[in-house]
């Protein structure tokens, strides 16, 4: 099945159209969960954050970029079956209120957003109400989104199995706090967006505080936009799917 506009439109159809109550913001966040038919057993799930283009509120807009459309292109939900998450942020909100253009933040001073801790609350709340598999519980999210993936993974490193954040940014400061999460991050050299030095930072960080991290920088040539580049090669599937909480 291709990734293109009559494959997506049938594998979108996978999806139920979700909602879920959180106090603070307008107290609704919009998501799309997949749920694989037939299959027995506990699934490992996938919680995927958007960017900045894809926020809203039709609730369609998140799938449209980064590891959904190349998940199901490319056949990896056929070999990787996995509940997925695709909460939608609203057009006035961030998944974290910080400035990309910096490349890093200051977590003590940025606090965690009430649409992130929604996030991680409807997350909680599927891993308890679906057959999830709670040692396989992975983060990944490209721009906006990858901010979100690094901060939501600091802030509750005992959720998540993997992560995997796609040239966005992060608390250098901070992330030894997930030193116990494999982690594998991708930015693109010529970044002008988000700049690259702020996941290289993150990096150095989470490798002299003894964490698992892979950085994966593209040569000029991308730019920003590296998302395609990162789930495009299945590898990235690969390696994201064989985590789990413990493994050495």
């Amino acid at each position: 099945m291709g990734a293109g506009e009559n494959g997506a439109a049938c594998w979108e159809k996978k999806f139920q159209v979700c909602e879920f109550a959180y106090p603070g913001g307008n107290g609704l966040l919009k998501y799309h969960l997949y749920v694989p038919e037939n299959i027995e057993g506990r699934l490992p799930v996938v919680l995927f954050l958007h960017g900045a283009g894809e926020r809203g509120d039709d609730n369609e807009k998140q799938l449209t970029k980064g590891f959904p459309p190349h998940y199901f292109g490319s056949g990896s939900y056929e070999k990787y079956p996995a509940i997925i998450v695709a909460p939608q942020c609203p057009e006035d909100k961030r998944w974290v209120e910080t400035d990309w253009g910096r490349g890093s933040y200051d977590m003590a001073e940025t606090g965690e957003s009430a649409l992130l801790r929604a996030v991680f609350e409807l997350t909680e709340h599927l891993c308890r109400t679906l057959p999830a598999d709670t040692d396989r519980v992975y983060v990944t999210g490209i721009s906006m989104g990858g901010f979100g993936t690094w901060d939501i993974a600091v802030r509750h490193p005992e959720m998540f199995a993997a992560a995997l954040p796609v040239c966005g940014g992060a608390d250098p400061r901070e992330v030894h706090r997930m030193c116990g999460i494999p982690t594998l991050t991708f930015h693109g050299s010529d970044d002008d967006v988000v700049p690259a030095g702020g996941t290289e930072a993150a990096v150095v960080a989470l490798e002299k505080a003894g964490g698992r991290v892979r950085f994966v920088e593209y040569p000029p040539g991308l730019g920003h936009g590296c998302w395609d580049a990162a789930y495009g090669d299945t590898d990235t599937f690969s390696w994201l799917f064989s985590n789990r909480k413990g493994k050495i």
